[in-house]
């Protein structure tokens, strides 16, 4: 006698997480929290483009005042008054 075994699985495009009869892969709102899935990724995507522009911002700063403060140490050292108006 033969047996045959069958293998139960989750298939991604049958999931329903939000458990509203609609599949998560046709539905517009997934999470069902009243925000379409498209808005969610389009804010953060917009939150993250924030984020980078404020680190590239900083690194900027950070990288002038390191400069200056390299420029005034050489002037120092080297009795120069590059920086000032005199």
């Amino acid at each position: 006698m033969m047996m045959i075994t069958v293998l139960i699985f989750s298939i991604p495009a049958r999931k329903n997480n939000d458990t509203d009869s609609i599949g998560d892969v046709c539905d517009p709102d997934n999470d069902n929290d009243g925000v379409l899935d498209t808005m969610t990724i389009a804010s953060s995507l917009l939150t993250l483009i924030k984020m980078i522009m404020i680190w590239i911002t900083l690194g900027m700063l950070v990288t002038l005042m390191s400069m200056v403060m390299a420029l005034q140490t050489i002037q120092t050292n080297a009795g120069l008054h590059l920086l000032s108006s005199c």
